[in-house]
């Protein structure tokens, strides 16, 4: 390919750029086509991320992407299809800044004591004297976090249990802990 053609190549692709992001278009096959066509060109080509989890997260960064590939192809063009030159005196780049937040909120008070009896009674890897054992021991922490003695009194009286459910099973253990946690309520 001669550098006119590459350049008007080039120049074809920030238009159709544009004409994506103005008609709202889904920019993922403009998005892999951009990668595959100019990813290996330039050494300066922008660091994109395909991750379809991100995308899920935050679905405008195809977007994101996409204007930041434009930015490249307009300075690249513009560089007539040159590697930048880069010195000390000019500050001159592409960026691409992503934030990503994840918050996870765990709230204890939304099992109830029947809620994980009803759990235990469907969890097909125990017998039935296991699944009575295990109602036992959550009729007496319901008892414990019901009384009316303090929290140092209410952890003393369910050490045993603690240490009953420490001994089970992770299913087991996963459904007793947020009722275990209702005894600092």
């Amino acid at each position: 390919m001669k550098s006119n053609e590459f350049i008007e190549m080039v120049t074809e692709d920030i238009k159709r750029c544009d004409v994506f992001l103005e008609r709202g278009l889904d920019v993922m096959p403009l998005l892999n086509e951009l990668i595959g066509k100019y990813s290996k060109v330039s050494q300066n080509f922008p660091d994109i991320e395909m991750n379809a989890v991100l995308f899920k997260i935050r679905p405008t960064v195809p977007i994101e992407y996409i204007r930041t590939i434009q930015g490249f192809l307009k300075a690249y063009s513009l560089n007539c299809c040159e590697d930048f030159r880069f010195d000390d005196t000019k500050n001159v780049g592409i960026n691409v800044i992503t934030n990503i937040s994840n918050e996870n909120k765990n709230d204890v008070s939304v099992i109830t004591f029947a809620k994980a009896k009803n759990i235990v009674e469907n969890m097909s890897s125990l017998k039935d004297e296991e699944i009575c054992e295990i109602n036992a021991k959550i009729d007496e922490l319901e008892q414990i976090v019901n009384s009316t003695e303090r929290k140092t009194k209410k952890w003393e009286m369910a050490k045993d249990i603690i240490k009953w459910v420490a001994d089970k099973g992770i299913d087991v253990g996963l459904t007793l802990l947020p009722l275990i946690l209702k005894l600092g309520e």
